[in-house]
Order: structure tokens, then C-alpha cells, then sequence
């Protein structure tokens, strides 16, 4: 019986640590509210905004309709974080924010897959990953990348 909750101690800690990698690194889960993760998701919103469209001035995309779509997209994205902010606490409303969010980061996160930027866009866009699979957690969904 012991070796048995050994091992599966050991598959619940592997699955956590493997579970979610956005560009090599590894998942920090954070642990705060709903309330604190989506502050935490907005600021790191804001700061990979700014990284990623200095990534994007550097890049073979500067002054390309790419270019202009991911902005819009980014853009999108803020708002979609900012109504989740105003129904964090509603458990009826947030849910559905929430998956609005998700559904507007799974299109960003497609072309930073596709496009290499730099490693600082990449990380702040972990952080974003991060925050939105942590809050996940706080509305029962898993979202799959």
C-alpha cells in the first residue's frame, strides 16, 4: 500500500512539473486569488505588449499587415483581460470571460510559436501562459495550448 502511494505521488509530482512548458521553461503555478492572478495577468500583459512590439519593430515584420494583425489581436486580448477584471469576482460571469481570454491568447500564442521574437517576448509571454493557466485552475478549466 505504501509503494503504491509512493508512486503515485511520484506521477502526480512529474505531471505537475511537466505539465505546462511554454518555450522550454518551466511552469511556475501561482498560487494567489483569482483577483491577484488576473492583476498579475494584466500587468504581464501590459509589459509583454510592449516587448513584443519592440520584437516585432526589429523584425522582418516591421510595417507588415503581420504585423498589424498581431497588434490588433494583442489588442483585443487587453480588452478581453479588462472585462475579466470587472466580472473576476461574479461566478457567474467570469467563467465566460475567462474563455473569452483563452480563446484570444491561443491565437497569439500560435504565432509566437511560429515566430521567434526574442527571448524577452518569450518569457514575458510565459508569464502570460502562466497566469492564465493558474486562474484556470481557479474556474476548474485546463486549457490546452
Amino acid at each position: 500500500m505504501k509503494r503504491v502511494f509512493a508512486l503515485s505521488a511520484l506521477a502526480v509530482a512529474f505531471v505537475v512539473v511537466s505539465s505546462d512548458s511554454a518555450f522550454g521553461q518551466k511552469a511556475v503555478w501561482y498560487t494567489g486569488t483569482p483577483k491577484e492572478t488576473v492583476r498579475s495577468l494584466e500587468s504581464n500583459t501590459d509589459k509583454f505588449a510592449e516587448s513584443l512590439n519592440k520584437a516585432l519593430d526589429a523584425s522582418k515584420l516591421d510595417g507588415t499587415k503581420a504585423q498589424d494583425q498581431i497588434n490588433g489581436f494583442v489588442d483585443q486580448f487587453e480588452e478581453a483581460t479588462d472585462k475579466l477584471e470587472q466580472s473576476v469576482e461574479d461566478q457567474k460571469l467570469a467563467p465566460g470571460a475567462y474563455k473569452v481570454v483563452v480563446q484570444r491568447a491561443k491565437v497569439i500564442n500560435k504565432f509566437m510559436l511560429k515566430n521567434k521574437l526574442g527571448p524577452e517576448a518569450e518569457a514575458d509571454w510565459a508569464l502570460v501562459r502562466n497566469d492564465i493557466n493558474s486562474l484556470g485552475k481557479s474556474y476548474a478549466i485546463v486549457v490546452k495550448w
